[in-house]
Parts: C-alpha cells; structure tokens; sequence
C-alpha cells in the first residue's frame, strides 16, 4: 500500500516547481492506484491535476473501457512518436493482451490475468497510456504587441 500522504507531498513539488526548468500544465493520475490524492492536490491549489477512472467507459466507441481507449491512443502515438529505451516499459506495453469483445470494442487484458500467466501489472504501460487520457492544448504564449488605450464613449 502506498502512503497517499507522501504522494501528496512528492507530486505537489512536481507541480509546483516543475521538471529540468518545465512547468506540468496538466497531471493525470489513476484514480483507484492512489485514492484521494487528487482531490488533496486541488485542496493544495493545483487545479491542473485530473483523476483518470481506467473502468470508466471510452469516450470513443471502439473501445470496452477507458484503460483501452488510452492504450489504443498511445499505439497510435507510437507508431510516429518516440519513447526512450527502457527495458521495463517495453516489457508492460508489450504484456497485456486483448480481445474483442461482443460489441466488436477492444479489451484489454485485465492486470489479474495477466498475473496467471506470470506476468507483473504494466504499472509503467499504464503511466505512459494515462498521459493520453485527454487532449491537452499546449498553453497559449502572449505576444507583446502595441497596447490599446481605453476608450470611452459619451453620450
């Protein structure tokens, strides 16, 4: 079990002061590995984080639930993006199986499963798939330009 308390404190310094220089404009976070943690951070004044439900239903028909629908999306990404080489995350993204169920929508396998055939939870597979959770905009950069004087109108 993990201590929500310590969490807390590790991924509020994260959103506060950032990673090598960048601020995080958006953190997502499994809503059942690390229960309440969310909330906490929002109470700390970080309204960037969003809690991720992974049984949840997909927001896109193709897929059983929302786990699936992240995963699929992170397929997609992968097959023009870029990951570092890390043997434990090519080990989780390539582990799970799927199937299709009777609604013709992927499933993936479930973590219980997938210990039965002597595999661990794809904990790293589900980090990187959580970031696709939603779209994020990249934040918008103001350009200075001339500035506007206030008119007023009189009648």
């Amino acid at each position: 079990m993990r201590d929500s308390s310590v969490m807390v404190v590790k991924l509020s310094d994260l959103l506060r002061e950032g990673v090598n220089g960048r601020k995080i404009h958006t953190m997502f976070i499994d809503s059942a590995d690390i229960s309440g943690v969310g909330s906490r951070l929002r109470q700390l004044g970080h309204g960037n984080v969003i809690e991720i439900n992974f049984g949840a239903d997909s927001p896109d028909q193709h897929y059983a639930n929302m786990r699936a629908y992240m995963w699929g999306k992170a397929k997609e990404w992968l097959l023009s993006g870029a990951i570092d080489a890390d043997p434990r995350l090519e080990c989780d993204l390539t582990g799970p199986g799927y199937v299709v169920d009777n609604k013709i929508r992927v499933r993936l396998e479930s973590k219980e499963d997938m210990k039965k055939r002597g595999l661990d939870s794809p904990d790293h597979g589900d980090a990187l798939a959580l970031t696709f959770a939603q779209t994020v905009a990249a934040p918008r950069v103001h350009e200075p330009g001339p500035l506007l004087r206030p008119v007023s109108v009189w009648n």
